[in-house]
């Protein structure tokens, strides 16, 4: 369910460093090949224990409740991007949130990544966590927020504008997420730039915004965060399917695999 998607990224990230050394095998001295890995990945290990304690209600369905919201945020780092689903639910003048799953990659080591396509992949992970889990949560408005106004500029259009690595993207989410809601939301208010840089074993997981929530959201739905910045028009275009003009002819190729 992701409730440690932060600490087991910070591991995962440790792995992917080590692999990028040349010759390195399952009987390599890592002591000898990256020390800084080592110690690392040490102070992740003794840290470890601190999680035995850790409990994290999760109920995601209420007895009282009378109305429900669901939440999904994703972000991207350079590291890699996440995703987080919540369940916000109401109980006449109440209101609880409960932590219903998360998710993280790593950023691809081979490919070209820029921030938002990360944060797009972060977005598609969104959307497919969410359709998996949608099934055994009340049926409610969902609204995805993310802090790339790149990326709402993107799923804002169809598909076919795009070239192919967004254009599959944005047919996956607008297939997957038909009735959901985007919004932009700032990234400090953004739950899931925690577990997309990954997190220490720490006694204080238990009380911070990627387990319980963001305390915005407990409030009324008129205080969420509306702002909606202008996206980066350099950065939306450099996307643009290229036109091919032959004979004075346009031709639109349709969304090929990657």
């Amino acid at each position: 369910l992701g409730f440690l998607s932060d600490v087991v990224f910070f591991a995962k990230k440790i792995f992917q460093d080590l692999w990028k050394h040349d010759g390195l095998s399952w009987d390599s001295n890592l002591d000898l090949v990256d020390r800084v890995a080592v110690e690392a990945f040490q102070q992740w290990r003794s840290l470890l224990p601190l999680l035995n304690s850790l409990t994290i209600p999760r109920n995601l369905h209420p007895n009282a409740a009378d109305r429900f919201e669901i939440h999904v945020y994703a972000d991207a780092s350079g590291l890699g991007y996440a995703a987080v689903v919540y369940l916000k639910w109401y109980a006449g003048e109440e209101a609880g949130i409960s932590f219903v799953a998360a998710k993280t990659r790593l950023a691809p080591r081979k490919l070209p990544n820029t921030i938002p396509r990360l944060e797009l992949r972060g977005v598609e992970m969104a959307s497919q966590l969410l359709d998996y889990h949608q099934g055994s949560l009340p049926t409610a408005p969902i609204t995805c927020w993310t802090d790339s106004s790149t990326v709402l500029a993107w799923i804002a259009k169809p598909p076919e504008t795009w070239g192919t690595f967004v254009c599959n993207r944005v047919a996956t989410i607008r297939r997957l997420a038909s009735d959901v809601v985007f919004k932009h939301v700032p990234g400090v208010l953004n739950p899931a730039d925690i577990p997309s840089r990954g997190s220490l074993p720490s006694a204080k997981l238990a009380s911070d915004p990627l387990r319980l929530g963001p305390s915005w959201l407990l409030g009324s739905p008129d205080d969420y965060p509306s702002s909606s910045p202008d996206p980066d028009d350099q950065a939306v275009n450099i996307e643009a399917r290229k036109v091919v003009v032959i004979d004075a002819v346009s031709f639109l190729a349709a969304c090929d695999p990657d």
